[in-house]
């Protein structure tokens, strides 16, 4: 398929968000999934998309909230193609995390929310070989905002979670899983508050897959 008509596939079904531009990832076969967040004037909700390797859709699907925003927030498959979308649900500070796994048919395997009194804003995610998840990003409470780390299991439960809190805010910017099957996170630790936005320092973290961490560089 050419260039222009993919496009027009992938910007077919509405206006994107407050400027939005589609998630897209390459799937196990070959061919790749979009996830833009869209507005029909009242809610956020998301678009989701399969398309082959010639372009082809093979499904899509609208998600919503009733009554309130879902908007995308990162995007990845796992090993064995499935997609993975970490998303925030609500409006303003009650938002809560939600991560959702597709099938490769298009339907929803399982969905769940994180929720524990702080706001919680995924910003990573990767999977590891044995299908485990991994959701990286922050939870801004009392005023700071502190780098955290979910593992789930492939069935969608919470196995741990992890913060990197000193003196400073930090935020979590990146998360790979290594041949090992230890997490290495990249974390950006940022000088005075929390809405600061260059960092003065970054270090990496690394986890072994029990949630014990390994190293700090």
């Amino acid at each position: 398929m050419k260039r222009t008509a993919l496009c027009a596939l992938l910007l077919a079904a509405g206006p994107l968000w407050a400027g939005e531009t589609p998630f897209t990832v390459t799937d196990a076969q070959g061919g790749f999934y979009s996830v833009s967040n869209r507005s029909d004037g009242l809610d956020v909700y998301m678009h989701v998309k399969r398309l082959d390797a010639t372009g082809a859709l093979l499904w899509e699907d609208w998600r919503r909230s009733v009554g309130s925003d879902l908007q995308a927030a990162t995007v990845a498959a796992d090993p064995s193609g499935h997609l993975l979308i970490t998303s925030l649900r609500g409006r303003g500070g009650s938002r809560v995390m939600n991560l959702i796994r597709y099938r490769l048919d298009g339907s929803v395997d399982w969905e769940t929310d994180f929720t524990d009194g702080g706001r919680n804003v995924p910003t990573a995610l990767a999977a590891d070989r044995d299908g485990n998840i991994y959701v990286g990003g922050r939870v801004l409470r009392d005023g700071r905002s502190i780098a955290r780390i979910w593992k789930y299991d492939r069935f969608g439960t919470l196995r741990w979670n992890r913060e990197y809190a000193d003196a400073s805010n930090s935020a979590l910017t990146q998360l790979q899983v290594d041949i090992h099957g230890n997490l290495i996170a990249g974390v950006e630790v940022y000088s005075g508050s929390a809405a600061a936005i260059v960092p003065s320092m970054r270090v990496a973290l690394v986890y072994d897959s029990g949630g014990s961490r390994v190293s700090i560089q």
